[in-house]
């Protein structure tokens, strides 16, 4: 049961949308649990029926995961678990850094939001004053001879009875935004604006007008990074931000070692431990090269 949380609604959600979101956005559909949004869509996918630009939402998931198989921990607290499905071309999507891209638009629509100093530990995680806030995890499916993309998002929201993720601590948007619980379906809607937006930029093969900006969300430039290999092999390193593919650049004393991402694990080192260390800065003026704005304000949510 939900206590002192505004209930996900499809109709209200619908409602906040920009125009082009609304126009993107075929269905959302809305469950009190699910064993995993991005599953559901799979499934509805699987059984023949399309649903790309469609939007699965559930108020609790009793088998949420993470990167690599991991578990996401999804009580009924009122946090937001969204997942999407797009038509993408696979070798347009494929030769663009989607995780990253994706995060990246969750975070600017949080920034316009009011939440100041989010940075992204590469590829998918969004922290917050040292802590985890939310996770994305996008997953490629061929289905009778045609290209789709499930964009999973877990962002929490109240964190009084989440756990540690793995050695991070979590927080909640309830603890950055008083109130944010009461206005959980304008929350979603802006997040979708920033998803589907995003979803047409990697359709125009457009994600350099996000990747401009990576270095200011790029929570590990400059920090020593312990990496775990899938082989198990630990090491550390210092982060040298991406390539032009969003491979992570890892300093080490033989020279730049480039990662993929689903070759490591990756732990920040305390603060202490770091020789550099810049604070997260994400920029509040929009440049030229910037990705084009919605055309709906944001809502003022504080």
């Amino acid at each position: 049961m939900l206590i002192d949380c505004e209930r996900l609604n499809g109709d209200k959600i619908r409602r906040y949308l920009c125009t082009e979101g609304r126009e993107m956005c075929r269905a959302i559909h809305r469950f009190d649990t699910l064993p995993s949004t991005s599953r559901w869509l799979a499934d509805e996918l699987l059984m023949a029926r399309d649903a790309p630009r469609e939007v699965c939402l559930a108020e609790q998931q009793t088998e949420g995961r993470g990167r690599r198989g991991r578990a996401w921990f999804s009580p009924p607290n009122g946090s937001i678990y969204l997942s999407l499905a797009w038509q993408g071309d696979a070798t347009d999507w494929f030769a663009q850094p989607v995780t990253l891209a994706f995060g990246m638009a969750i975070t600017t629509a949080l920034d316009a939001l009011g939440i100041r100093g989010i940075g992204i530990k590469w590829p998918n995680d969004l922290y917050v004053r040292e802590c985890k806030l939310a996770g994305i995890l996008t997953e490629h499916l061929q289905r009778r001879g045609r290209s789709y993309w499930i964009i999973g998002l877990g962002l929490n929201l109240c964190s009084h009875n989440l756990p540690a993720m793995g050695q991070v601590p979590a927080i909640g948007m309830a603890t950055l935004i008083p109130g944010i619980r009461q206005q959980r379906n304008r929350l979603v809607a802006s997040l979708l604006d920033a998803l589907l937006r995003t979803c047409l930029l990697l359709d125009q093969r457009q994600s350099g007008k996000l990747m401009a900006s990576w270095p200011g969300y790029d929570l590990t430039y400059q920090r020593i990074l312990r990496i775990k290999r899938s082989g198990g092999h630990i090491f550390e390193g210092e982060g040298e931000g991406i390539d032009a593919h969003g491979r992570l650049r890892i300093r080490r004393p033989q020279g730049i070692l480039t990662l993929e991402s689903g070759e490591v694990s990756l732990r920040l080192q305390p603060k202490s431990s770091c020789a550099y260390l810049q604070e997260p800065h994400l920029p509040n003026q929009v440049g030229p090269d910037d990705p084009p704005q919605q055309k709906c304000q944001p809502p003022n949510l504080l």
